[in-house]
């Protein structure tokens, strides 16, 4: 089954375009769902921030970890 990416909504463009570039930017030879939460995190108008909000949960601790777990990651060198 090939992934279509035009098939996917504008947002989900954004993430995943964000999550390539943060895995390019890494030297992460792949994208990792970690590199999707990181993008989904930064987007401040997203829904992801919001659910994290509405549920009381620290955003910015979610994304240190998400770093720091995705400084953890192999590297291309």
């Amino acid at each position: 089954m090939t992934f279509r990416f035009e098939k996917l909504t504008q947002k989900s463009q954004e993430a995943v375009a964000g999550a390539q570039s943060a895995a390019q930017e890494a030297g992460h030879p792949e994208i990792d769902s970690l590199h999707i939460l990181e993008a989904l995190l930064q987007d401040s108008d997203g829904i992801v921030p919001a659910i994290f909000k509405k549920i009381h949960a620290n955003t910015e601790q979610i994304r240190s970890l998400v770093q720091n777990e995705l400084k953890r990651l192999p590297k291309v060198s």
